[in-house]
Formats: structure tokens, sequence, C-alpha cells
């Protein structure tokens, strides 16, 4: 072997590490948030579908495809959803649209937390509703 074998094979070497830790996603410090934001947005999912699947039943299938916020409040107006339940309800979806769009960091991880309770509380009152 020569010396410029050698070298070519070390600048190889470092330039196929150099590229590999770049293509790794560094790991996060608030991995947990991350985690229990996942676990809200597949719940706050079965939500959406379940309240979606309430409206087509209660009101007509047309009501269904209504923005998600006007679904609950015509739920609430006939009674199908009690008035606490739509203010956490449209809490839950405004800290959904805070996630998914980007402003994630005006959401505490307590509050994350808190939210992911809240959701699968709503869920489990949506689900007894939805089986009536």
């Amino acid at each position: 072997m020569t010396i410029s074998g050698i070298l070519m094979g070390v600048l190889s070497t470092l330039l196929l590490r150099t590229r590999r830790s770049a293509w790794r996603t560094p790991p996060r410090k608030d991995s947990a948030a991350h985690d229990y934001a996942g676990a809200f947005l597949v719940i706050w999912n079965e939500i959406e579908v379940t309240l979606r699947n309430i409206a087509s039943r209660s009101l007509g299938e047309s009501a269904a495809l209504a923005p998600l916020s006007k679904i609950v409040e015509v739920l609430t107006h006939k009674q199908v959803l009690a008035t606490s339940d739509q203010k956490r309800l449209l809490w839950l979806l405004e800290v959904r649209n805070e996630i998914v769009h980007g402003r994630k960091d005006h959401v505490s991880n307590s509050q994350i937390l808190s939210v992911l309770r809240e959701a699968e509380f709503q869920l489990k009152r949506l689900s007894n509703i939805s089986m009536k």
C-alpha cells in the first residue's frame, strides 16, 4: 500500500462518518413531550371520527362534513353534548392545532400530559354517546 492509498482510505472513512452523523436526527431534549403529543394526536383522530359519526347519525350525513368546531357547537345546542364537554373539546381542538401547525412551543410538557388525559376522558364519553 502506498501513502496516497492510506490517505484516501482515511479521508473516505472520515467523510463517510461525517455524512452518517449528519443524516442522524439528534436526540430530542423533549422526547417525552414529543411522545405525549403523538399519543394525543392519535386519540384526537379517534375523537374527530367519533364526533363526525355522532353528527352524521344525529344531524344527518352532510352535517358530518362541517368544521369540527361547528359540529361541536351544533351537538351542544341539540343537547347531544354537555356545555362543559363543548368547552373541553374546543380547548383540545385548539391545542391540536397548536401542535399540528408548529406552535408546539406554546404548549408546555405538563400541559401536553394534561391534554392527553383529557383527550382520553373525552374519547370515553363520546364513545358512550356513540353507542346509544
